[in-house]
């Protein structure tokens, strides 16, 4: 796996939980609250800058009333996990 791959899908997993912020309408300093993190830090995250812990992301599916894979990118069926 090459760092290229991990920082793609650091990147996906940050655009699922943009999304879901969107969907449940949630504020980036509820999460921040929620989640133990400072604005700043959450931004990070929330731009791909800093991956999620796994840690976070099963506070943020509490947060957000889905599954912890909710928050995680689905490959297409063509698609190989970790080419």
């Amino acid at each position: 796996m090459t760092t290229a791959t991990l920082e793609m899908y650091d990147q996906a997993v940050a655009a699922e939980v943009r999304a879901m912020k969107g969907r449940r309408n949630v504020t980036s300093k509820a999460i921040a609250e929620r989640i133990g993190l400072t604005e700043m830090a959450l931004s990070r995250r929330m731009n791909g800058t800093t991956p999620f812990s796994i840690g976070e992301l099963q506070l943020l599916a509490r947060l957000f009333k889905c599954d912890l894979d909710e928050l995680l990118p689905h490959l297409d069926s063509n698609q190989k996990p970790f080419d």
